[in-house]
């Protein structure tokens, strides 16, 4: 039921933590901070101990605004709106977690659609407007990455046919909506993240599911051919959604 993750895990190197707070920030759309204390200090239990956090935080949730309103708990405070390095006594990490936690429903009780996730897509299509020359077409707006964005497409409420797992332990799956070839890379990590985040009712996805994907499409050339591929980054179940 926490609404801020306030993270100390047993065994962590501060020169990971920032990673780690992203990866789960990422994971369950919630602001998250992560605690690690110096292997110097030999004492574990003892309230006086120094840990350090790096925190990482979800668009409309000013970090560094959030954790200065409660500023007289650390030693060293410093970042921005998205992310936030301090330095913190042990004693003081539980009072820490009760009072984000306690601001953060406070904030959803006042902005309900706080944790709503963003509709990041460019253009919806239906897949049977989605062919080779479209993907093509979009190849004149290359060179894409930082600034200049592959077009993200939405189908909405399509069926998923045709699954072939791919990689080791299948962590891949290729299979087809309608027309259109669809790959989507890291599936079974991205669908348990999905699910984390309500997005999914199950935490796997069946063939003949009625989902949403949002993707991008690429023309793979292949031994002197060319064929149509959409490459999903994020799917989502329209009867999730809590």
């Amino acid at each position: 039921n926490n609404k801020f993750l306030l993270l100390r895990p047993s065994l962590i190197h501060e020169g990971v933590s920032g990673i780690v707070a992203g990866k789960v920030k990422n994971k369950y759309g919630l602001p998250v901070a992560v605690l690690s204390a110096s292997a110097e200090q030999d004492e574990p239990n003892d309230p006086d101990r120094v840990l350090k956090g790096s925190a990482r935080s979800i668009d409309g949730v000013n970090m560094i605004e959030m954790l200065k309103n409660h500023e007289e708990l650390f030693l060293k405070l410093g970042g921005h709106a998205m992310a936030a390095g301090f330095s913190i006594p042990a004693k003081h990490e539980t009072v820490l977690r009760e009072r984000l936690n306690a601001e953060m429903r406070e904030r959803l009780i006042a902005e309900p659609n706080l944790l709503d996730e963003a509709d990041l897509s460019d253009v919806s299509l239906n897949p049977d407007a989605v062919d080779l020359e479209l993907a093509k077409l979009l190849e004149q707006f290359e060179p894409t990455g930082s600034g200049n964005p592959r077009p993200l497409i939405k189908f909405e409420k399509v069926k998923a046919e045709g699954f072939v797992p791919m990689g080791e332990g299948g962590r891949h799956l290729r299979f087809h909506v309608q027309n259109v070839p669809c790959v989507f890379f890291g599936y079974a990590e991205a669908v348990s993240e999905r699910y984390a985040r309500g997005k999914l009712q199950k935490n796997h996805i069946e063939e003949g599911d009625v989902l949403t994907f949002i993707g991008t499409l690429h023309v793979n050339r292949w031994n002197g051919k060319e064929s149509l591929q959409f490459i999903v980054s994020s799917v989502s179940d329209e009867s999730a959604g809590r």
